[in-house]
């Protein structure tokens, strides 16, 4: 009787044994194929225009002239008290007509060739005759190189807000095309037929944003751009507000459906 209890006893634990095994195996299985869902990239959207360069001094359209901020650094930045903030430069002192101006030594283009004075004296000749820098350059003659980090700039007329005028776009040497050279935030690139912004990683030694691409969606008509923007085309818009005149996204859209020009303009 005690021998046949015993074997019952080690059938029992024979089967116990063998139903942890199996929940154990189950609950395995289910932390393997049940992983948490991984959030999606953000993807911002913004416009441009494709008939247009995106070459800072000559490009003339307001909605390709932001997107040069993203691809390409100035000397100087202003902030909202209207103070320079230095990018490219590291400082600069002026002396009656003449502003002395320092670089930061160790910047490199997105091909990670040097970026040195010869680059910011070039990129300076083709600002004083572009659209979008010229006015701003307007006091300023001329230019001349001191060393490989050092340039002078010489005024028309006193200006102690001169180094507020330095924010005009710095390219690569010699780079005439489409979209040349810079050092900025984004570099432009292409895929399939669209246009990208992908994050220089490179620049000013480390740069990692959120957003690392952006979506460029061609817009024909600055006017589509309220349309766009409310049927989610785009993320964001920049509206010229130049003229005087203000309209809503809202009141932009209701524009364009009603006068059936929004299927061209997308």
């Amino acid at each position: 009787m005690i021998l046949v209890l015993l074997l019952c006893l080690g059938c029992l634990g024979g089967c116990g044994n063998g139903n942890v095994t199996e929940t154990t195996t189950a609950e395995e299985a289910v932390a393997t194929t049940e992983k948490p869902p991984v959030s999606e990239p953000k993807v911002l959207k913004l416009p441009f225009s494709q008939a247009e360069s995106l070459n800072p001094f000559k490009v003339k359209s307001m909605i390709n002239q932001e997107l040069s901020a993203l691809i390409y650094d100035s000397l100087f930045r202003v902030d909202s008290a209207y103070k320079p903030l230095p990018v490219i430069a590291k400082d600069y002192s002026a002396n009656g007509l003449a502003l002395t101006v320092n670089i930061k030594s160790g910047l490199k283009f997105s091909d990670n060739s040097a970026l040195n004075a010869d680059d910011i004296i070039y990129s300076f000749l083709q600002a004083k005759t572009s659209p979008a820098f010229s006015a701003h350059l307007s006091n300023f003659l001329s230019a001349y190189r001191l060393s490989d980090y050092s340039i002078v700039f010489n005024l028309k007329s006193a200006d102690p807000y001169a180094v507020n005028c330095l924010d005009f776009a710095v390219i690569k040497t010699g780079d005439t095309g489409a979209s040349p050279l810079g050092s900025g935030r984004y570099i432009v690139t292409k895929s399939k037929g669209t246009t990208y912004l992908k994050a220089n990683t490179a620049r000013l030694g480390r740069f990692s944003p959120i957003i690392k691409k952006i979506t460029l969606v061609n817009v024909t008509d600055s006017n589509a751009l309220g349309y766009t923007l409310q049927i989610g085309n785009l993320s964001f818009a920049f509206l010229d507000l130049r003229s005087g005149k203000y309209q809503t996204a809202m009141e932009l859209y209701r524009q364009e459906v009603s006068s059936g020009r929004s299927g061209r303009n997308l």
